[in-house]
């Protein structure tokens, strides 16, 4: 029997994309698909790009020029990304939000963090809850990392995992 997400937390189920691309794929595919020509960078993005660059490796001008090429696709590709159909909005606007707020002017590091976290959502999503846990265990492991990591698709998801295999340890005997 599956088991399905949706039931224990969520008010939907979507299906995982058989396209067999990671999300970060996705992310960097639909972006492609988006326009054909990225959007300059504004004066004000590139300049602090610039200076944190240069901040960052002062003496090491192959490393600046790296970083700025980096960053200013990246912020183009924040730029034009749209949401995957399969994620609903709310959740993608809180992906992006959240990735944001902890990782500001970095937008090499938000394109992972949001990519990483879509896949997250959506293995969640499709997640194949296992049939040798009883459902009221099931749910309190749910409950708590949903509550504890509310909008952290990833970390949910390692907790559900972790506890899981937890959960089976103590009920095997093995301590």
């Amino acid at each position: 029997m599956k088991y399905c997400l949706p039931l224990i937390l969520f008010s939907v189920c979507l299906a995982v994309p058989a396209s067999g691309q990671s999300a970060i794929q996705s992310l960097i595919a639909s972006d492609q698909e988006a326009t054909k020509a990225p959007p300059p960078v504004p004066a004000d993005v590139l300049a602090a790009i610039q200076k944190q660059a240069k901040a960052d490796h002062p003496d090491d001008f192959s490393t600046q020029l790296y970083v700025i090429k980096n960053q200013s696709r990246a912020w183009q590709s924040l730029y034009q990304h749209k949401r995957p159909a399969d994620v609903p909005q709310k959740v993608y606007d809180g992906i992006r939000r959240d990735a944001k707020d902890d990782f500001g002017d970095d937008y090499s590091t938000q394109l992972y963090v949001i990519g990483n976290q879509i896949k997250a959502y959506r293995e969640l999503d499709s997640f194949d809850w296992p049939k040798d846990v009883p459902n009221s265990a099931l749910r309190v492991i749910a409950g708590k990392a949903y509550r504890d990591y509310r909008t952290d698709y990833s970390t949910q998801l390692y907790v559900i995992k972790n506890e899981i295999k937890s959960y089976r340890r103590l009920h095997s005997g093995e301590p």
